[in-house]
Parts: structure tokens; sequence; C-alpha cells
């Protein structure tokens, strides 16, 4: 209710809307459909494709590409609609477009990990985003991509290896047929029994 006496109501949908339209002829109110705009992304839009068609839906109010930070547009669009969002957009013979909320990237601390803020403004102590240690990302970064198994550092670890792992994988093979598998034995190497 309004500080004036009116009281306002807010159909969920049209037909709620039409239904309160008739009743207030016979009551004298006056009915007023509020028009709300939603932000949404359209997916798989063809980037060759004009924005027109887009454009030329009753509901749809502007419409923009979204462009990586390469500068190059993507496959979605951006646009505003009238009402709530439904699941899909019918363009003609251009195509069923599906759609998504839009939702705001949130502003993200890469110091202190926190939102809201920049790392630029932070005056928080600075945490791991690996660990969430008191120490700065790059350490454990560094940390992970040195202990990465490469295969040249396996080699010089555990000499060639290759014998090793033939031995395993007949080991493997045996134990499999034992219990009935066969599948993964086809794809191991036979080892030769020489005496």
């Amino acid at each position: 209710m309004t500080p004036a006496g009116n009281v306002l109501i807010t159909p969920p949908d049209a037909h709620t809307f039409h239904l309160l339209k008739n009743i207030t002829k016979q009551a004298k109110w006056e009915a007023y459909q509020l028009h709300t705009t939603t932000s949404a992304i359209l997916l798989h839009y063809p980037i060759a494709m004009p924005l027109q068609p887009l454009l030329n839906h009753p509901k749809v109010i502007e419409a923009k590409h979204c462009i990586h930070s390469s500068g190059i547009p993507t496959m979605q669009i951006q646009f505003t609609i009238t009402g709530p969002l439904p699941p899909y957009l019918k363009l003609g013979n251009w195509g069923t477009f599906y759609t998504r909320p839009y939702t705001k990237e949130p502003l993200r601390c890469f110091k202190c990990q926190r939102f809201g803020h920049h790392k630029a403004h932070c005056h928080q102590p600075e945490v791991c985003a690996v660990c969430s240690s008191p120490h700065a990302t790059e350490v454990c970064l560094k940390n992970l991509k040195e202990q990465q198994p490469t295969t040249a550092k396996w080699i010089t670890k555990h000499g060639t290896g290759i014998v090793q792992l033939e031995e395993l994988w007949y080991k493997l093979g045996m134990r499999n047929k034992q219990h009935g598998s066969s599948q993964t034995s086809q794809h191991l190497p036979q080892q030769n029994n020489k005496t």
C-alpha cells in the first residue's frame, strides 16, 4: 500500500494481468502493467549473423555481441528483454537459440583471494590461491611445475624403465587372467619365456 492509500499489485503473468484489468473496469480501479527488463545471454549465435533478427523480436530491447578480451566477437549475444527470461528465443527462419541469465563477473582480489576489490586496492595480507597459506601464489605454482613428472625425469630416476614397465604389464595381465578377466590382458605385451 502506498502512502496515498493505493494498493499496488504486480501480476505474475499476462493472464492474471488481463483478469485483474477486467475486474478493475467494474470497480473503477486502474491496472498498470509494469514492464520489468532482464539482462541475458543468447548462446551459439553465429558471429556472421546480423543482430537485426534478434532486435526484431518483440520483447528484445537491445543487443550486442560479447567480445573476448582479445577483441574478437564471441558466439554469445548480451541482450535485454522485457519480462521474464524464456529458456530460448525463436527468431523465425533464423533459428531457435537458448538463453541464460546474465551474471556479472564478481570483482576478486588475487592478493588476499577475497571478493569486492582489486589487488591494487588491497590492504590485506597475501594469501596463496593454491594452498591458502600466507605466501604468494607464485611460490606454490613454481613448486607444482617442478614436481610434475616428465618422461625424462622418470627415466633418469628409474633407469630405462621400459623393462620394468613391461614386467608390470605382464604381471597385471596374468592377474587378470586368474580372476577371469581377459579385457586388460589383450592389450598387454606378451612376454617371451626364454630358457
